[in-house]
């Protein structure tokens, strides 16, 4: 396994657009020219284009913005690129942009909202985002998409304390695409909640006392999910971080309590693997309140060969807060092995520091299949991230592509 820690300051996302603005700008400017001093043809100057999203207004028939309107090339006829990642069949909200090269759609998400970016001319594009959220801490990830794959890649996430824009630069190369995925964790944890309190209470007409217990063992989850959701938006991390962790640890023990439970019959069992999924999407919307808070940046990248899939397993403290007992590792479906088994582990991750693993994943054997007769590929996988803050253990998943 190859485990890197590296020690370098995490660089702004607007020094970073800066500097990508200057060297397009110059490349659109002046294009390249070949040994001879004729100027080529080649290549296509930039283009510079404002993407307006305002999440309380509907579209209507001029900022709907079809996916045919993306015009995605035909290599991405058969599968959507954010298939399994993201929906955009969701309600469309207005999204528009200054510039017809480059074309735009957004949907609503649960918790949040999803923005298609296309770019199919030849030259790239200089973007400047202006989402328009309530108020709330916003996680924003983005998947890009070209003719060589697609990758995903977080941001730093925002804080709004009321209505608000959300901006944010990128940089699209021609022939190519990008969702961002904007999503308030506090608002999913509390629904994950809400729905996890209605299991344990809906167990009643099985088991009473049972369901007294799974009630109890849920009972500081309310106030903790309250309080941190009002630290998170005023921008708080150290204090909101206090009943994150708690909520979290309260998790872990409902989590006990619903795995030890005995099940009567299939129904006491169908209300009990529910209970236990919700409490999973909850222990992961809060661990992703965590990470925000923290300023983490957690990412994994994977290439495929000869029936293998890499993966590399990376996270970055773009925060100002020391995190203890980090762990990275991945896990494949069933029948698929993930070589090394063991977890990556680093002592700590403190501010401007980064660390990185690497894992390979294969089926049964090198070009073999799984259960449904097709090779295991990235988006078959899942990179972990886990850690200790406030004496009190945080996890999330990362997406692998």
């Amino acid at each position: 396994m190859r485990v890197h820690r590296t020690y370098r300051a995490g660089v702004a996302e607007m020094a970073s657009a800066l500097l990508v603005t200057v060297a397009i700008v110059t490349v659109g400017q002046q294009l390249l020219t070949p040994d001879d001093g004729e100027p080529s043809n080649q290549t296509a100057p930039a283009v510079s284009a404002t993407i307006s999203v305002d999440y309380q207004k509907a579209a209507t028939a001029v900022t709907a913005g079809s996916l045919n309107d993306l015009r995605l090339s035909d290599s991405h006829a058969d599968a959507l690129p954010w298939q399994g990642w993201v929906s955009l069949d969701g309600k469309r909200v207005e999204a528009t942009s200054d510039h017809e090269a480059v074309h735009v759609a957004a949907s609503r998400i649960p918790d949040g909202v999803a923005v298609a970016v296309s770019n199919p001319g030849a030259g790239p594009a200089l973007l400047r985002l202006h989402v328009r959220m309530p108020a709330g801490r916003y996680t924003i990830e983005r998947l890009v998409f070209g003719p060589d794959g697609s990758r995903i890649e977080r941001l730093q996430s925002n804080a709004l304390n009321s209505a608000g824009a959300i901006q944010k630069p990128g940089y699209l190369p021609g022939g190519t695409g990008a969702v961002y995925r904007f999503v308030d964790y506090a608002s999913a944890a509390a629904r994950a909640y809400r729905r996890a309190l209605q299991h344990a209470r809906s167990y009643r007409s099985v088991n009473s006392r049972q369901s007294a217990i799974m009630v109890s063992a849920l009972r500081e989850c309310p106030w903790m999910l309250t309080q941190a959701q009002k630290l998170l938006i005023r921008d708080d991390a150290v204090e909101a971080l206090k009943p994150i962790h708690r909520a979290l640890l309260g998790v872990r023990h409902a989590q006990a309590v619903c795995g030890n439970t005995p099940a009567s019959g299939p129904a006491a069992r169908q209300i009990l693997d529910r209970m236990s999924d919700e409490l999973l999407a909850l222990e992961n919307a809060l661990g992703e309140c965590s990470v925000a808070a923290l300023g983490l940046l957690p990412s994994a990248t994977s290439g495929t060969a000869e029936g293998r899939v890499s993966v590399d397993v990376r996270v970055r403290n773009s925060g100002s807060h020391t995190v203890s007992a980090v762990k990275l590792w991945v896990t494949g479906p069933q029948g698929s092995s993930v070589e090394p088994s063991l977890q990556a582990v680093f002592d700590s991750l403190r501010p401007g520091q980064a660390a990185m693993a690497a894992f390979t994943a294969t089926s049964k054997g090198v070009g073999a299949t799984d259960g449904e007769g097709s090779a295991i590929g990235p988006s078959d996988l899942q990179a972990h991230l886990s850690y200790i803050r406030d004496q009190a253990p945080a996890h999330v998943t990362i997406a692998v592509r």
